[in-house]
């Protein structure tokens, strides 16, 4: 589904944060494998992916360094590499301008920082790339996350009329919100002056900001549409927590430490503002997860007033129910729904269970043989697969019985360990990812299933290759070297789509049945990733290359030198 928010994802030097992130891959030269060679210097070569979409423009960011300034170039290509439009979009500081991706037919955005004070917003349309608005604005809000990336966020509301911005220094915080029609500023919502995290919701309709330092923290929602925030509280030198689902926002405030931690939860209707039946102590903050179309959301918990059990609730417009998990206590820090939507997974610090919807009561509690990165369900569900945070094992759980089936080592024996960290990554490049804001830790591209359910590919990003094991029971390893600074895994939903391996110098093509490298093609920068197209765009001194991720073949080459970014416009 196409979302209409994108964070700016910055991601810190080896973190790939979710999303946006900022800064950049690098690295080197050119191989494509010999059946691919003629792909390299012709743009008369009508691929699948062309003849599908030979209405695509791409805009393209460049930026010539003089002194301590950028100056930035925005450039738009139709299908044929044929230069539509160059724009000379100023001068721009520190890491340079940058452009949003958002989902937004009509427009598109510019931002650039300046200084310490001052950065510089432009929007453009879409149609005749005439400009129609530019501000004079705060620069946006950066946090670093420890061992996560840099917090940044921006974003459309799900009607893509407002464009929302979270900028300002700690002690002068704002969301800003515009028109995007029009380009006028229509509201500035004050933040206070302590850090501040927001989180967007709804599809962007719902920002959350909670402040957890000082004297009066504070949650508070503000509607997008309108500027106004719609509910606040304010609670002295007591943390806060809270998410919201459809138009109810469940929030928290806490007491205590450690072993007497307590998070007393309200939910509450914030366009009605009736508080709903549901006051709930729990030893941990909720962890939740929405199905698929939103209708309703699972949250667990522990019940402070039952031994800090493990307590699952069902909620769905306004009614609460009570799943009969019985003697399971787990402290919840992520909870997943499986794609049937037949499962939970709770996943703990040493431990995790997989609650069936279907009977609850029947739930078991696994040791976790090592912290977890990442994991993976197979299609039915029978089967949970978990990749090692710190380290590069797998381990194969049978859910029903929440048997460790399997466990195994990844990467080529005898290869001395890199320094490069798993969740590393997109740094700078320009992603259409959807909804994203800060870089999650637990990320899912280290680790997915080829479409036939029976083959599981595993990057190390210590060993720098992709391993590839037997699903039934990690067996038959073997491990394809990948280049330096190996963090993604990807395969796009289409059938005969190819693996995609990502590292800081190359992308490797791998067939998704029988493990065999397709090709490899080395580059000097990652520029862009569109996923709803199924199109990466890598970077040289001279020229952008547009790979298909469909079919690993080269779609166009882009002319242009100095590129920081580039997408389908």
């Amino acid at each position: 589904m196409k979302r209409s928010i994108s964070i700016i994802m910055l991601m810190a030097c080896a973190a790939i944060c979710y999303a946006q992130t900022e800064q950049a891959a690098e690295n080197t030269a050119i191989t494509v494998s010999q059946e691919n060679d003629s792909l390299i210097d012709s743009n008369q070569h009508l691929t699948e992916v062309e003849a599908e979409s030979n209405q695509l423009r791409f805009i393209m960011l460049s930026q010539d360094k003089v002194d301590r300034k950028n100056i930035n170039t925005i450039q738009i290509y139709n299908h044929q590499a044929q230069l539509l439009k160059a724009i000379n979009a100023g001068e721009s500081r520190k890491n340079g301008g940058r452009i949003f991706h958002f989902d937004d037919p009509d427009r598109f955005y510019y931002y650039a920082y300046e200084n310490g004070s001052k950065a510089r917003l432009k929007i453009y349309n879409k149609t005749d790339f005439s400009l129609v608005a530019a501000h004079d604005i705060e620069p946006l809000y950066e946090e670093v996350i420890v061992g996560t990336g840099v917090y940044s966020l921006a974003g459309l509301n799900a009607d893509k009329s407002r464009l929302f911005m979270h900028v300002g220094k700690k002690k002068t915080q704002e969301i800003l919100i515009f028109d995007v029609r029009t380009g006028v500023l229509l509201q500035r919502v004050p933040l206070g002056k302590y850090k501040t995290k927001v989180t967007a919701y709804n599809l962007g309709d719902v920002l959350v900001a909670t402040v957890n330092t000082g004297k009066n923290r504070s949650i508070q929602l503000i509607d997008v549409e309108t500027g106004q925030v719609k509910f606040k509280k304010v609670y002295e030198y007591k943390d806060v927590a809270g998410f919201v689902h459809g138009d109810y926002v469940f929030y928290a405030y806490v007491t205590g430490k450690r072993v007497d931690t307590v998070y007393q939860y309200y939910v509450r209707n914030f366009v009605t503002g009736e508080l709903q039946d549901f006051k709930f102590k729990s030893y941990s903050q909720l962890a939740y997860a929405e199905n698929k179309d939103k209708s309703s959301v699972y949250i667990v918990g522990n019940d402070i007033e039952n031994n800090k059990s493990t307590t699952v609730f069902k909620f769905n417009q306004g009614s609460i129910e009570r799943l009969p998990v019985q003697g399971i206590t787990i402290k919840p820090q992520k909870l997943l729904l499986d794609n049937q939507e037949q499962q939970l997974l709770i996943l703990g610090k040493s431990d995790l269970t997989v609650v069936s919807l279907r009977n609850p009561s029947q739930a078991k509690l696994t040791d976790l043989p090592f912290d977890v990165g990442d994991v993976v369900f197979n299609e039915s569900g029978s089967h949970l697969y978990l990749k090692e945070g710190a380290g590069s094992e797998v381990a194969l759980i049978d859910v029903a019985s929440g048997e460790k089936l399997a466990r195994t080592g990844t990467g080529r024996p005898g290869v001395k360990f890199g320094q490069f960290m798993a969740s590393a990554a997109l740094l700078g490049v320009g992603l259409n990812s959807g909804y994203v804001y800060f870089a999650a830790s637990f990320s899912r591209t280290g680790m997915i299933l080829n479409h036939a359910q029976n083959r599981l590919f595993v990057i190390n990003s210590k060993t720098n290759d992709v391993t590839l094991l037997n699903a039934d029971d990690l067996s038959g390893r073997e491990a394809i070297a990948t280049g330096g600074g190996t963090y993604m895994v990807y395969q796009l939903a289409h059938e005969s789509a190819p693996i995609m391996v990502l590292s800081q110098e190359k992308i490797n093509w791998i067939n998704g049945v029988t493990g065999s490298l397709i090709s490899e093609f080395e580059f000097d920068v990652l520029s862009g990733i569109h996923f709803d197209h199924g199109l990466i765009f890598v970077s040289d001194d001279e020229q952008t290359r547009v790979f298909s991720m469909k079919t690993s073949e080269l779609v166009v080459t882009l002319p242009g030198a100095d590129v920081r970014m580039v997408n389908v416009l």
